[in-house]
């Protein structure tokens, strides 16, 4: 079978008419009954859609006025028959990227339910599941400061694998992507922050009272990922993304939390090929125990009228705090 954007290119050599669309199946056999299709609209280009093809007072039952980011969802009929089709239609130009992506993943996730209405339940949750990864979505890609940052994150997660910390807690644990206010956190155990530093940097932007406040925690660590100049082990975010995908690729289902994780951190496989020209060499790693004495401002240490603040902390005089990576494990304490 052809690709969607493939079909979506295909449909382009003969675009359907304003006010009609066509329909290509995208799945081999006739079941389920998904597809890629264009839309001809009056004075500008075809839209491309995803098709599920229905019973069509099944189809119509769908009338909630769906749209969101440059997505809408309605049903459409085709002439006086039977069968009709809801149709997840792209009307900005800038998520052609994702909606590919989003389009195949509501594709796999229709397809196992057997009946009509499982499928277009099975439709609509994937595609409400994305509605949160699209809100960290942008069409120029992550930006250079959100690269590094996930870089980092990365960084520490292969590590904690390589450690012998098993997939399934090493990535419930990463909610980094999630925003709060840690980058790994284990209930009940204690949580750490990774923060990744330029070539002589020390220097680190604390995002809010509540990132270095142990507090609620048992421990809580702070990782710092020195990056220097390129050298012969300097590595693309990408090949950091590749090299963690091919160590889950005996686990499916850690795999398909990395993938989430992913999303929801703003990284998509689709624009990999944006970050394929910078590099990352890391230097050096300190890793800090926050407690005692260790310079911070807790949450509980603000006054009412400021609610909030961001503040800058320089790692340079913090030796005290030093603790070996291997002090991390004690947050995974069943590996």
């Amino acid at each position: 079978m052809l690709t969607l954007p493939e079909l979506w290119r295909q449909m382009l050599t003969r675009p359907p008419a304003p006010g009609n669309f066509d329909w290509r199946p995208c799945v081999a056999g006739d079941q389920p009954p998904l597809g890629a299709g264009l839309l001809g609209v009056a004075d500008a280009p075809p839209r491309p859609m995803l098709l599920l093809r229905l019973p069509r007072p099944l189809a119509e039952s769908f009338t909630a006025d769906y749209r969101h980011q440059g997505l809408r969802l309605e049903s459409l009929a085709s002439g006086g028959g039977t069968l009709a089709y809801l149709a997840l239609i792209l009307d900005d130009d800038k998520l052609t990227d994702v909606f590919a992506a989003l389009a195949a993943d509501i594709v796999q996730a229709s397809t196992t339910p057997a009946t009509d209405m499982g499928r277009m339940r099975a439709f609509v949750q994937r595609l409400e599941h994305w509605e949160a990864l699209l809100r960290a979505f942008s069409s120029e890609g992550l930006s250079a400061s959100a690269q590094q940052g996930l870089y980092g994150e990365l960084y520490v997660l292969r590590q904690l694998l390589l450690e012998g910390v098993s997939p399934a807690g090493a990535l419930s644990a990463w909610v980094g992507p999630l925003r709060e206010a840690q980058d790994f956190i284990v209930p009940d155990t204690g949580a750490a922050e990774v923060k990744t530093l330029g070539p002589d940097n020390t220097t680190i932007k604390v995002s809010s009272a509540r990132q270095l406040d142990e507090t609620p925690f048992a421990c809580l660590f702070l990782v710092a990922v020195y990056l220097g100049p390129p050298g012969p082990t300097a590595e693309t975010l990408p090949a950091l993304v590749a090299s963690l995908a091919a160590r889950l690729a005996p686990q499916p289902a850690a795999l398909e939390s990395l993938t989430l994780r992913l999303r929801q951190a703003g990284y998509l496989d689709v624009q990999a090929a944006r970050y394929q020209g910078t590099t990352y060499t890391v230097q050096g790693q300190q890793v800090l125990r926050v407690l005692g004495d260790f310079p911070r401002l807790r949450h509980a240490d603000l006054p009412a009228a400021i609610p909030a603040l961001t503040y800058s902390l320089d790692l340079s005089g913090l030796a005290a705090y030093s603790c070996p990576f291997t002090e991390l494990l004690t947050l995974f304490p069943n590996g």
